[in-house]
């Protein structure tokens, strides 16, 4: 996650900003900004991303005492403690949910139990078709 965000003229322009003149604070809305470029760089897209994920505006703030124009501070990083990225094995995914699926036919689960695990199944197949593509998020 970006604790700054570079707009380049262009960017500036469109969203009523000053490129050389930084002085005002803006709140701009992420999917409009990351749409406005097709070429951002990964960790700008992730952290555009992160905000839009979350319903966020952007706000920033420029930054000052140097020349570095169309750099802002983000001044409302969003909590992203629950929000992680990982690489996943689909192949392991799928084992884990034959698992859940072959302990619930086991004799004496009981129902509840085989309804919790249930739940874990239905879980496991949200996360596959996510990462298959299946579920929109790819």
């Amino acid at each position: 996650m970006l604790n700054q965000v570079y707009l380049d003229e262009m960017c500036c322009k469109e969203f009523g900003l000053d490129y050389s003149n930084q002085v005002d604070s803006v709140i701009i809305d992420p999917a409009k900004l990351l749409s406005f470029r097709e070429d951002w760089d990964k960790h700008h897209k992730q952290t555009l991303n992160t905000y839009i994920l979350m319903d966020k505006m952007l706000e920033l703030k420029p930054v000052t005492g140097d020349t570095r124009y169309g750099w802002y501070w983000v001044q409302n990083p969003p909590q992203t403690r629950h929000m992680i990225t990982v690489d996943i094995d689909i192949e392991l995914l799928r084992q884990q949910r034959n698992v859940m699926l072959d302990v619930m036919d086991l004799e004496g689960v009981t129902k509840d139990y085989a309804r919790l695990l249930s739940g874990v199944v239905v879980m496991l197949d949200q996360m596959l078709d996510n990462v298959e593509g299946y579920g929109g998020i790819k």
